[in-house]
């Protein structure tokens, strides 16, 4: 529909209303000129075809608006159903993600009770680490109060 494949194409109650108002026309148009004698002259050829050509194409017209208009709604509702193709989606990934955490949870138990039952067996240990640019500093400050006190000769 939104595409506007329907706009071409063969409206069946359509053609056989412009059928019933063109004879309904055509019928109305004939008595006119029938009456001053005239059916069949090129005026009344000329006054049938103009009085036909505005009431179809007023028809076909008021058709396409309308056919336009459903486009036009349908498009209005495209987010919506885009939206309902999703719904319950969210529970479902807040499930998935409660169910990823399930093995690190458990583990984590787990190693809660191996910590207190191994509670008076846990040891620290500290290892003091200088960088690279603090050795060197001290090491220049060494240097330095030994050639001041004259211990470089």
């Amino acid at each position: 529909m939104l595409g506007g494949r329907y706009l071409g194409a063969a409206n069946a109650d359509l053609e056989r209303m412009i059928a019933d108002t063109s004879a309904g026309v055509r019928q109305q148009v004939q008595d006119q000129f029938s009456s001053a004698g005239r059916t069949g002259s090129g005026a009344n050829q000329a006054a049938l075809a103009r009085a036909l050509a505005s009431t179809n194409a007023g028809l076909r017209f008021n058709q396409m608006e309308a056919e336009r208009q459903r486009m036009g709604q349908a498009a209005a509702l495209a987010p919506s159903l885009e939206a309902a193709r999703y719904a319950g989606q969210d529970q479902y990934l807040q499930l998935a993600q409660a169910a990823a955490g399930l093995p690190m949870s458990a583990a984590q138990g787990y190693a809660g009770s191996l910590g207190s039952l191994l509670g008076g067996y846990n040891t620290q240990t500290s290892v003091q680490k200088q960088s690279l640019g603090s050795l060197l500093a001290q090491a220049a400050g060494t240097a330095a109060s030994v050639y001041g006190a004259g211990g470089f000769r």
